[in-house]
Order: C-alpha cells, then structure tokens, then sequence
C-alpha cells in the first residue's frame, strides 16, 4: 500500500518536470529563431565540424 502510493507521487512528479522542461524548451527554441541567432549557430558548428 505504502509503495504504491510513493510511485504514484513519483508519477505525478515526473510528469509535471517533463511538461515544465518541453514547455521551457518550447518558449526557449522559439525566442531562439526569433533572435536568429541559429544562423550564427549552424556557422560556428560548420566550423567546428571542418575542423574535425
């Protein structure tokens, strides 16, 4: 009885953390576009890449 109610806290846990991290990811990748630094970005990991 005791375990099941921990795994279901556990759950609730989980779940709330991942929907916080995919909203947070969310806001994050689309104020990233928006500052188009991701131009910038891909340039620098071309040049990492032909250094490689």
């Amino acid at each position: 009885m005791n375990r099941k109610k921990i795994s279901i806290i556990e759950k609730i846990l989980i779940c709330s953390v991942g929907i916080v991290l995919t909203f947070d990811g969310v806001v994050g990748f689309f104020s990233f576009i928006n500052t188009r630094n991701y131009i910038h970005t891909v340039g620098v990991v071309e040049e990492l890449d032909r250094k490689k």
